[in-house]
């Protein structure tokens, strides 16, 4: 993650920390899930989140940069779920 966020304008760093660890990331990844692995898009709109847990399913959380009221990028949790099989989104 560290890499990722060095690629990130800096205004950006506290906002994309705060969804990467977000509820959904906390209630989705328990003991025995496999390490999650971090998809940053070039243009630094967009993330997915995605790791194999322990049963074999795979949660994946879309991460999205918006611009917010006062008109600066802010990092949020767009969707999250969980499946037996990953997808191309």
């Amino acid at each position: 993650m560290e890499d990722s966020l060095n690629t990130l304008p800096r205004e950006e760093h506290s906002s994309f920390i705060a969804a990467y660890y977000s509820n959904e990331r906390r209630t989705m990844l328990e003991t025995g899930d496999i390490m999650p692995a971090l998809l940053l898009h070039p243009d630094h709109t967009k993330a997915i989140l995605f790791w194999e847990k322990l049963d074999g399913t795979y949660a994946i959380i879309t991460l999205e940069s918006q611009i917010n009221a006062n008109n600066k990028p802010e990092w949020d949790v767009s969707h999250s779920w969980i499946t037996k099989q990953p997808s191309s989104t």
